[in-house]
């Protein structure tokens, strides 16, 4: 999750887990101004859709670790 300020030209990146409480404390990181920001890039941002999510799990990757 991402919260983005135009108007002052940054983004904070939530980087923990996904789940609500994680939610909460990056949104009240957020609005009293304790989360980490980064500058907007110079060519701004450019958001696109994405199809909606399944509900389901992506499939695992599997990595080889013959080559070890």
């Amino acid at each position: 999750m991402i919260a983005v300020s135009p108007n002052k030209s940054v983004v904070a990146t939530m980087t923990a887990a996904f789940n609500k409480e994680n939610m909460s404390n990056f949104l009240t990181k957020v609005m009293s101004g304790g989360a980490r920001t980064d500058a907007l890039p110079k060519s701004g941002m450019t958001l696109k859709k994405r199809s909606k999510w399944d509900g389901k799990d992506a499939e695992p990757i599997v990595e080889d670790y013959d080559e070890l």
